[in-house]
């Protein structure tokens, strides 16, 4: 997902299906991340990788608490 060396080509909201995490869980993903992310690249970097974690947050966590992608009500199992 960092488009790095092996450009990520998996599926994020299925990895996350019917996780059981709430929204608390993203919560504090969100903050280790933007805690992290400092100490291994400069700040316009950390900022754009936080940046697409936040956008990214949604989609996954509907998927993980909702068990559904973000487009409708169907479950996917």
């Amino acid at each position: 997902m960092t488009h790095g060396p092996g450009a990520y080509r998996g599926r994020p909201g299925q990895a996350h299906l019917n996780l059981g995490a709430g929204p608390e869980h993203f919560d504090r993903w969100l903050e280790l991340w933007a805690q992290t992310l400092p100490e291994f690249m400069g700040e316009a970097e950390a900022q754009a990788l936080l940046d697409t974690a936040q956008r990214m947050r949604p989609t996954l966590e509907r998927f993980a608490v909702h068990g559904r992608a973000p487009d409708g009500p169907r479950r996917l199992e």
